[in-house]
């Protein structure tokens, strides 16, 4: 072998072990999936992967996902089986998601998380239409959640009272009240508005979402209700930042406390969604959405 020849094998070795490979085992893809860290919906790469994953995947497989201490993996699988009940092609007329599947789905959703999904969440899946499995379209529930008729500027939760102040928002339920600074809201409008004020009160802590009309990515609060401190704020990812919308629609939100993780339901005229954090440091859970 040439002294030229040798060189030039040896540059062609560096090379491969830098080079990127451009497909990911299942096991790369699932640890990527259990890594709160990684949006799916910002993360074109692992919404890629993650679709390819489910795509591909035999009934066996979907089995032992179900089965996975990753709830974010184990209600997408869940999904899957509702998913894959829809037309692959796409049809001329929109068709319903099937019944008993869906209803399989919801009692799968209320076993793991140890939550009731609110009505309005459980009756907009069994509600919902496609022309095929891409893309699901949901139309707004009859259960709609009671709203407060003087909530101001923003749609809030009935019993739930929010004011303007000069340094931010005060909202209160009873005699328990938590305060929202300037900072936050302006955190909050710059994710593409600020529309409503999801509260839930439970002891000294105060749980808030501050969200728009659309499920954009907004961010979810805990707050003490004796100090004053905030605890933590993590952002819900909802349908994503590649999510992009035109006209009118809605979005419709519900928190539910159960054990030591606060569960966040969502709907929209374009996906539903859960995302659950720990009550205690905001640490993510679980994060499953239609879309992805």
């Amino acid at each position: 072998m040439t002294a030229t020849l040798r060189m030039w094998l040896i540059i062609l070795v560096i090379l491969q072990a830098f080079e990127t490979p451009s497909v990911h085992s299942e096991d790369d893809l699932q640890r990527k999936v259990d890594d709160s860290s990684v949006n799916p919906g910002n993360d074109a790469e692992a919404t890629a992967l993650f679709h390819r994953l489910f795509e591909s995947a035999p009934a066996s497989k979907l089995s032992a996902f179900r089965n996975s201490d990753s709830l974010s993996l184990s209600l997408r699988a869940s999904w899957e089986s509702v998913r894959r009940r829809l037309p692959e092609a796409e049809q001329r007329n929109l068709i319903g998601v099937d019944e008993v599947a869906t209803s399989r789905f919801l009692g799968f959703v209320e076993g793991r998380l140890q939550a009731t999904p609110p009505d309005f969440w459980e009756e907009a899946l069994l509600s919902a239409k496609a022309y095929d499995r891409s893309a699901l379209a949901f139309v707004l529930p009859r259960q709609l959640p009671d709203f407060a008729e003087d909530g101001g500027r923003y749609l809030v939760p009935k019993g739930i009272v929010v004011k303007e102040t000069e340094s931010g928002l005060l909202v209160s339920h009873n005699k328990a009240t938590c305060r929202v600074p300037n900072e936050l809201i302006a955190r909050a409008e710059g994710m593409r508005g600020l529309h409503a004020v999801d509260a839930l009160f439970h002891g000294e802590c105060c749980y808030l979402t501050l969200r728009g009309d659309r499920c954009r990515p907004y961010i979810c609060v805990s707050a003490n209700t004796m100090s004053g401190k905030i605890n933590w704020v993590q952002d819900v990812w909802a349908a994503g930042e590649n999510a992009v919308y035109t006209g009118k629609g809605f979005h419709l939100v519900s928190l539910v406390l159960s054990g030591d993780v606060l569960n966040i339901f969502g709907v929209g005229d374009d996906c539903a969604y859960i995302e659950v954090f720990a009550t205690r440091d905001g640490s993510n859970k679980c994060r499953f959405c239609t879309r992805r």
